[in-house]
């Protein structure tokens, strides 16, 4: 596992998003940046992380095909790898694994997940609360819009099935509107009412 001193040590280019001795070449404009997080934030339109095709080292500077250790240097790039969906980083701690059925690769972190055919997502598995809908993780978050599927911020299904982003939905809380956006239901089961 890497350790924070172990991180410090990589030259990430600034780069918040992972920890990887390897950039991308975007393959839409040709520039070089560390993951397609640091690229949508300077450039004016989105890279598409499947369509990566071609590399650099950070340490050697070597332009290759993609690949978890440099032809050149024989470094490896990160200690996960995904060469589906182009993911390179470090934290294993994270405990990535690739789902064939979503298509991409999801963060466990200590939770055990299991894709469900219906809501064409993964959830945790074991979750008794789980209430399917059909094609549920297509939808976008009723209030900022992103599509929840594409997200890297964590979303959660309320008690009525609807989906929102977690940072909206305390967002929604502390402006006291605790409905449901679709159905207007209450946001809150009855054990996390008798919280408050």
């Amino acid at each position: 596992m890497t350790t924070s001193d172990e991180r410090s040590n990589i030259d990430n280019g600034g780069c918040e998003h992972y920890f990887r001795r390897c950039n991308f070449v975007s393959p839409c404009c040709e520039k070089v940046y560390t993951c397609r997080f640091c690229h949508n934030d300077n450039e004016s339109h989105e890279m598409n992380r499947f369509e990566v095709k071609e590399i650099v080292c950070s340490l050697c500077s070597c332009r290759q095909s993609v690949t978890n250790k440099c032809i050149n240097c024989g470094i490896q790039f990160a200690k996960y790898f995904c060469a589906i969906c182009n993911l390179f980083d470090d934290r294993v701690e994270r405990n990535y694994y690739h789902c064939n059925k979503c298509g991409i690769c999801r963060v466990a972190n200590n939770q055990k997940y299991r894709h469900c055919d219906v809501c064409n997502m993964c959830v945790v598995d074991g979750d008794k609360s789980h209430i399917c809908r059909e094609n549920i993780s297509q939808n976008e978050c009723p209030v900022c819009l992103e599509n929840l599927f594409l997200s890297v911020k964590p979303s959660y299904i309320l008690h009525c099935g609807h989906p929102m982003h977690v940072d909206c939905l305390f967002a929604c809380i502390k402006n006291n509107k605790n409905t449901c956006s679709f159905c207007r239901k209450i946001v809150y089961s009855g054990d996390a009412l008798r919280l408050y």
